[in-house]
């Protein structure tokens, strides 16, 4: 399956080791995640190389290749947001997952969109729960 994976760049790295997570274990279940830099230690020097438009042009098709979106949602980006809200006009099924201990920080937004599904995790364990319930 082909996943999109919107989550904060620019924003913070401070849930870069969750997103590693989740990227390694969808791959390592046959999945294609198709904007995988975004795990890269350097990811805003790859980032930097093209301008606005193409990045925004880049990301609007790998949504459109996607068959499915999941978020991590912990750090607010607007970008990943607006990543989101493309998904859902194109009828994606689009998921977020965050920190249970961050959802008052969560966007009631994300929260609240019966079109964008969201659920709260405690450690990795409940990550992989969360994944193989999307993906099933």
């Amino acid at each position: 399956m082909k996943i999109f994976l919107p989550v904060s760049i620019r924003g913070g790295r401070e849930h870069l080791n969750i997103y590693k997570f989740i990227v390694e274990y969808l791959e390592k279940n046959g999945h294609q995640i198709l904007n995988r830099h975004v795990i890269h230690d350097n990811v805003l020097e790859r980032e930097n190389v093209l301008n606005p438009k193409e990045i925004h042009s880049r990301d609007k098709q790998w949504v459109k290749e996607s068959d499915i979106v999941i978020s991590e949602v912990t750090m607010p980006s607007l970008g990943a947001g607006i990543e989101l809200g493309y998904a859902i006009m194109l009828k994606k099924p689009t998921h977020a997952l965050y920190k249970k201990e961050a959802e008052n920080d969560v966007s009631m937004m994300i929260r609240g969109n019966d079109k964008l599904l969201s659920y709260p995790y405690s450690n990795k364990k409940d990550i992989v729960k969360i994944l193989n319930q999307i993906l099933k």
